[in-house]
């Protein structure tokens, strides 16, 4: 499977859980033009274009750092609408073009991604971006935020404080994003939002999702992480990687035995017990 289908996959998977690709109480009929911010492959704008009550002259706009996972022709997957792309760098100002133009901007999996210092310039252009009373949605999971890390398992927060670890996300940035991700809606409104909100829906893996496929696919998504660490030989090399979580230390596999090992007990953990990542959807919008 290409990288560009396991994110189609996994956009797939995080929108299911919702309920669906938008949360956001923003009435289909009435939306003349939709932005997808960090759009890679377009999957998101493509489920968004299979909604039925969406108007066919809905414009359907993405945009991202490179077009590298753009679909050629611009088109949704089915074929059936056109997308409207650009490359656009979101910490410096957007185009003029794109001010007050949408009704919905949608983000997945960008801003947490970015130095936190970053943040208030990335949404203060999704609000450049709004046209007066629409909305901006919001999807991130982190599971090293640690309100979460605290409910897992002993056998989820072994892996998942071991794969912190070799995705760098004990550096002091991104321990900061994990502590103010969940503070998004009462920041929001000091950068000029109003109606800001953040719902929380459980990702299903392991023992916990009820599908047997996409248990299947989950397993083999978090499995294939380990997998590629351990190909690439993280950790095997110098001084033993450690990240130690409220007093406790997890150490990084330094062999690619001890990589075979960990993933061997971490697929039980997930079968035996499961994991609900939790994902936070933040909804605020732009004063009338």
């Amino acid at each position: 499977m290409s990288s560009n289908e396991k994110l189609d996959r996994q956009g797939i998977f995080m929108s299911n859980a919702m309920g669906g690709p938008i949360i956001a109480p923003a009435p289909l009929e009435q939306l003349s033009a939709i932005l997808d911010a960090g759009t890679g492959t377009t999957g998101w704008l493509s489920e968004v274009a299979s909604l039925p009550g969406l108007p066919t002259s809905t414009e359907l706009h993405g945009i991202d750092i490179n077009n590298a996972r753009f679909p050629h022709p611009p088109m949704t997957q089915d074929g059936s609408r056109q997308l409207y792309l650009d490359v656009i760098d979101l910490t410096e100002p957007l185009p003029e073009k794109y001010h007050n133009k949408f009704d919905l901007v949608n983000v997945r999996h960008v801003v947490t991604w970015l130095d936190p210092t970053q943040w208030d310039i990335v949404y203060r252009n999704f609000l450049t971006a709004l046209k007066p009373g629409g909305f901006v949605q919001v999807q991130d999971t982190r599971m090293t935020v640690p309100e979460d890390f605290a409910k897992y398992s002993p056998g989820i927060k072994k892996y998942v404080g071991t794969m912190a670890k070799v995705f760098t996300l004990d550096s002091p940035a991104q321990v900061e994003i994990a502590r103010i991700l969940p503070l998004l809606p009462q920041h929001l409104p000091t950068l000029g939002y109003t109606d800001a909100s953040q719902t929380i829906y459980p990702l299903l893996y392991g023992k916990l999702q009820p599908d047997p496929e996409v248990r299947k696919a989950g397993i083999a998504q978090m499995m294939g992480s380990a997998r590629g660490f351990q190909a690439r030989g993280a950790g095997c090399e110098g001084e033993r990687l450690k990240n130690i979580v409220d007093g406790v230390i997890y150490e990084v596999p330094a062999s690619f035995d001890e990589w075979d090992a960990f993933i061997t007990e971490s697929e039980h953990t997930f079968n035996e017990e499961g994991w609900a990542l939790p994902m936070r959807i933040t909804v605020a919008r732009k004063p009338q």
